[in-house]
């Protein structure tokens, strides 16, 4: 009933609208994502309805679980960290076990699936885990993913010898990328670097930015239906 409310909801603002299931995680609950979508386009044929996901990737290491999403999902948002010591030092099973084998596999399976195109990896870097950026960023090319997102968990203790670990970082990235592009004409979006194209050569006036629509063109819907301006604002009064 929930999702039936927010489809109506939604159908009564916009003409094309994008759902994205955001964590917890979306591959937990399957059923409602194929429910919502059903009702959506079987209700309200006349828009445009799209619908991504962020995930851990762990499920999509089941064939099955891709199977039953086959149609409607079309973009996925990957969160893994890179190499297997980075991914493995923050993101582990409640047994302690890292995840990245089976994330490492969902991957591998969601590129497959959708295409490099509509992949997105996501790389989270702690102070403890950007000096593997680079090597992370490597391998998540060799793989064979195209677009990648680097995001850093601004909260924790980041001194002066770890943020310059992180500038070092990025210059081997940006340099490794460029030369993909220029000597083989790799077709790579490395979110940070693109934005920062755009911005200085005035391709796309920036304006007010923001992550998650806030105010524009987006907002976060709980569980239970209560409307937040942003995901991130979940839970403020």
């Amino acid at each position: 009933e929930t999702a039936k409310k927010i489809v109506d909801f939604l159908a009564k603002e916009a003409d094309s609208i994008f759902i994205g299931w955001f964590g917890g995680e979306p591959t937990l609950n399957v059923r409602v994502i194929r429910y919502t979508y059903e009702y959506a386009t079987k209700t309200y044929p006349n828009k445009r309805w799209v619908m991504g996901m962020t995930t851990n990737g762990v499920l999509l290491s089941n064939k099955e679980i891709i199977r039953r999403l086959d149609g409607v999902i079309r973009s996925v948002i990957f969160s893994i960290d890179g190499v297997e010591d980075a991914h493995d030092m923050h993101r582990k099973f409640r047994d302690g076990r890292g995840s990245w084998r089976y994330v490492r596999d969902g991957l591998i399976n969601a590129l497959n699936w959708l295409g490099a195109q509509n992949v997105t990896a996501r790389l989270t870097l702690t102070p403890e885990t950007v000096q593997y950026m680079f090597e992370s960023v490597k391998y998540l090319i060799k793989l064979g993913v195209r677009k990648l997102f680097v995001g850093i968990v601004p909260e924790l203790d980041w001194d002066v010898d770890t943020l310059q670990t992180m500038y070092n970082q990025y210059q081997l990235c940006g340099e490794f990328i460029l030369r993909l592009i220029i000597e083989k004409g790799y077709r790579i979006h490395f979110g940070q670097a693109r934005q920062g194209f755009e911005h200085l050569v005035a391709l796309r006036p920036r304006g007010r930015h923001s992550h998650c629509g806030t105010g524009r063109n987006g907002v976060c819907f709980d569980v239970d239906g209560t409307i937040w301006a942003c995901h991130r604002f979940k839970g403020y009064k």
